[in-house]
């Protein structure tokens, strides 16, 4: 029986989570959801979340690598 992703044991679990992660797993549970269903407009449904939540994860990733200006401190 396939599992869901989010069943699966996985070491970097045991760290916390970055957005990254979290909305690639949100993907995958999605996707895995997807091919579980009978009813075709529920499929599609999962299966424009799971784009959904990659797009997420995407642009989290490169905001996640933008070196954002240091703020000026008031003094």
């Amino acid at each position: 029986m396939e599992q869901s992703p989010s069943s699966k044991v996985n070491p970097r679990h045991l760290a916390p989570m970055s957005l990254v992660d979290i909305f690639r797993d949100n993907a995958e549970d999605c996707a895995f959801l997807a091919r579980r269903c009978e009813d075709d407009d529920t499929k599609l449904t999962f299966l424009r979340m799971e784009a959904a939540w990659r797009t997420l994860a995407d642009q989290q990733e490169r905001l996640d690598r933008k070196q954002w200006p240091a703020k000026k401190q008031r003094l």
